[in-house]
């Protein structure tokens, strides 16, 4: 009797051993999924977080882009406008200054003469004798070099202006583009020893009978300085001419061409001449 007795309680104990055994089981699995549960929880959450910090970014970026969008409408509506004033400002000077007198127009030709290129290539000798000396292709391009990067900025940026000018007054604007360059690199603001001005360096006296205010306006330089060159063309009959006279101004060319002066020769005519052809 007692060794059952004792059999029975070893059973209990063994079975007792048994459903604890279960029940950690149990409360570890169960402790698992929640731990589980709480994973895919804040994963989720994450996720959610950072889609909506992405969809708000996107909102205001394309927020940006719209109110960009509508500034630059509004810049470009505003430049339109003030070219627009310009424009009829200048036509204005333009009748005025075809009711001058040819006495006050002829002044035109008494302006200071510019600057001669630094190589020299007009040399008038003892006896009235005018010798030329051309430039090679290796010096020219040599020369471009040191323009070709202006020739590109002054297409970019005043490309417009050049071109409504051009049309208005009947000249290529390339040539235009090609005197910029030379003249000034295309810089508005260039003042030359003699007082030449922005981009196509005009002379005050001749910016004054051209009809405008401000020559380092670009709109206004370029405006004038194509009407200008269209005077300069219908004078002497050629463009090399008008350039030299452009550059060495009317009455000097007159002088010279006394003198079997070669225009197609000078080394301002050669310059524009060359920038032309690699435009």
């Amino acid at each position: 009797m007692k060794e059952n007795k004792e059999n029975i309680e070893n059973k209990n104990d063994s079975e007792n051993t048994g459903e604890d055994a279960e029940t950690r089981i149990e409360v570890k699995a169960v402790n698992f999924l929640i731990f589980a549960i709480v994973v895919i929880l804040l994963f989720a959450f994450s996720v959610y977080v950072l889609n909506e910090s992405a969809k708000i970014k996107r909102q205001k970026m394309q927020k940006m882009e719209s109110e960009i969008a509508e500034l630059r409408i509004e810049i470009q509506k505003w430049k339109s406008i003030a070219e627009e004033i310009i424009r009829k400002e200048i036509e204005r000077e333009i009748e005025k200054e075809e009711k001058l007198t040819p006495s006050i127009k002829g002044k035109i030709n008494n302006f200071s003469v510019k600057e001669l290129d630094p190589l020299k290539v007009i040399k008038i000798q003892e006896g009235g004798v005018v010798s030329m000396v051309k430039n090679s292709k290796d010096d020219m391009k040599e020369w471009y070099k040191t323009k070709e990067k202006s020739v590109r900025e002054i297409k970019r940026v005043y490309g417009g202006r050049i071109k409504l000018a051009a049309k208005r007054h009947g000249i290529n604007p390339k040539i235009i583009t090609a005197i910029i360059a030379v003249e000034s690199s295309g810089d508005c603001l260039a003042v030359s020893r003699v007082g030449a001005r922005g981009l196509m360096q005009l002379m005050p006296p001749t910016a004054k009978i051209m009809g405008i205010k401000d020559s380092f306006h670009p709109y206004e330089n370029v405006w004038a300085g194509t009407r200008y060159l269209k005077r300069l063309e219908k004078r002497f009959g050629n463009l090399d001419t008008a350039l030299a006279a452009y550059n060495l101004g009317p009455t000097k060319v007159d002088e010279l061409l006394k003198h079997n002066f070669d225009p197609s020769a000078y080394v301002y005519a050669q310059k524009v001449n060359f920038v032309l052809a690699k435009i």
